[in-house]
């Protein structure tokens, strides 16, 4: 906080001095200086701001702005001391602040060993839990893994320690040559414990995830710094496997959405994968997790939501099982994809899809809005009949089958006006709005029905169709539009 407080100080005592003498800013080397540091420093966040552009990595495109910007600090403190001179022992206060300022973070950071990389000054909460750890990295290079290592070392001591972990692999090297053997890294799926640095977003308020236990964690500032997690229950306790096993047998109760590779099943709260004779290698590969809305406004700008997961991420083996469990998203969905896919192979190893029944209050709106739409001849019959309001294209057809919503829908409106169109679409004389109906409408009581909104300027002719990839469409209508 001093450095910030004088750096605000230097960029006031150069705007007040290039108010009162303009042109000193271009005649004077100094003044001159100090303006130069003053853009460096402001120009690039107005360009952040106004531009609204991508920092990878939250600030470290911009760690440049350090130099100038303790370049005005000094500027600051000069100004501040000259001011001050005047003043009884003025001046000695000011050097004062600089070394309460210094003594402050140098007490901070003793308190915090080993962990004093973490040091976050006043002007940041601090006080409310997992708050920094949401919007910080609290551990970008891991180095409190050495810590890990010695507890798994000192609680087990007699065997090796297959270990997964996201990053801090130097710090074995930090470890005594008579123990580092022991410490094991592994693939994923291998791995009997997982240490994590909290920089990944998964589910829990300690990481990595709620349903591996956590087995050992360390704190600062009321925010979790890291977490070992057992992945291989077998390893840890007897009792440590007892609630897993009793949630086995619970996921296992019902039968399966999908039989394979792993058995998926499916509740209201979370999709399950199970595997009965588990061996590390058959947890290995990415799992596949996609997540299709009932309303696509649900998700901005994507059709799915994304879920895939590593093994470690999301599981846990006990009794020579596989058990992972992914929370599902509050929204309703209509569809499921899961499946494995080889990151050595670059293929996908198997997949399915789940089809999710509608909830009754989603389904009562889509039968309301059947219901509306029926009342009106369609504007074309077809193999799915067309349906034009003055809100939306819809494609309806009962009865309907899974199959029968597999192809890709072709959907393109023409404008009266070519000049309504985006600019990139003009050159083709309409706009491409084609749809999968997963994405896009629903199966219920036997019937299918999806509705993709107008465009909001005038249409002169629609084309409705379906296609299968690499084919030729097998249905195909142009229906013109009534003005």
């Amino acid at each position: 906080p001093p450095a910030l407080g004088f750096g605000l100080v230097g960029l006031a005592a150069l705007a007040r001095r290039a108010w009162r003498r303009p042109g000193a800013l271009l005649r004077n080397t100094r003044l001159r200086f100090e303006g130069l540091l003053a853009v460096c420093c402001i120009l690039p966040v107005l360009t952040v701001i106004l531009l609204d552009s991508t920092l990878y990595n939250g600030w470290r495109h911009l760690y440049f702005l350090y130099a100038p910007f303790a370049l005005l600090a000094a500027g600051g403190l000069q100004a501040l001391a000259a001011a001050t001179r005047r003043f009884r022992r003025g001046e000695g206060r000011v050097y004062g602040m600089i070394g309460a300022g210094m003594v402050a973070t140098l007490g901070a950071m003793a308190l915090l060993h080993p962990y004093q990389h973490l040091y976050f000054n006043f002007l940041v909460d601090r006080a409310t839990p997992e708050r920094l750890r949401t919007r910080y990295d609290l551990d970008y290079w891991s180095t409190p893994h050495r810590d890990a290592f010695a507890f798994l070392l000192a609680r087990y001591p007699a065997m090796p320690l297959p270990i997964y972990q996201t990053a801090g692999w130097l710090n074995r090297a930090l470890l005594p040559a008579s123990v580092r053997p022991r410490i094991v890294y592994v693939a994923r799926g291998a791995a009997d414990f997982y240490i994590t640095n909290l920089r990944q977003r998964w589910g829990g308020p300690l990481m990595p995830h709620p349903y591996a236990p956590a087995i050992h964690t360390r704190t600062a500032y009321r925010n979790t710094v890291f977490v070992v997690a057992a992945l291989n229950l077998d390893r840890v306790t007897a009792a440590a496997a007892a609630p897993y096993r009793a949630q086995y047998r619970a996921v296992t109760a019902t039968a399966p959405a999908v039989r394979g590779r792993f058995d998926v099943y499916l509740d209201d709260r979370a999709v399950s994968w199970v595997r009965e004779t588990c061996r590390p290698e058959d947890a290995e590969p990415k799992f596949i997790l996609h997540v299709t809305p009932v309303d696509p406004r649900a998700l901005a700008n994507r059709s799915f939501d994304n879920l895939d997961f590593y093994f470690p991420e999301r599981g846990v083996r006990f009794d020579g099982k596989c058990l992972a469990v992914v929370p599902l998203p509050a929204y309703p969905i209509r569809r499921i994809q899961v499946g494995q896919w080889s990151a050595e192979n670059d293929r996908m190893i198997w997949q399915a899809g789940i089809d999710v029944p509608l909830a009754p209050r989603v389904a009562n709106a889509y039968r309301a809005a059947y219901r509306t739409l029926a009342a009106q001849p369609p504007a074309r019959r077809a193999v799915f009949d067309v349906y034009v309001t003055a809100d939306a294209i819809a494609v309806a057809k009962i009865p309907c089958a899974i199959a029968d919503t597999q192809p890709k829908f072709i959907l393109h409106f023409v404008p009266v006006r070519t000049r309504d169109l985006p600019p990139e679409r003009r050159r083709a004389g309409f706009d491409n709005q084609d749809f999968r109906f997963d994405w896009q409408g629903a199966h219920f009581d036997g019937r299918c029905l999806a509705q993709i909104p107008r465009p909001a300027y005038p249409i002169a002719r629609l084309r409705v169709g379906q296609f299968r990839p690499g084919e030729e469409p097998f249905w195909l209508e142009d229906i013109p539009i009534t003005p």
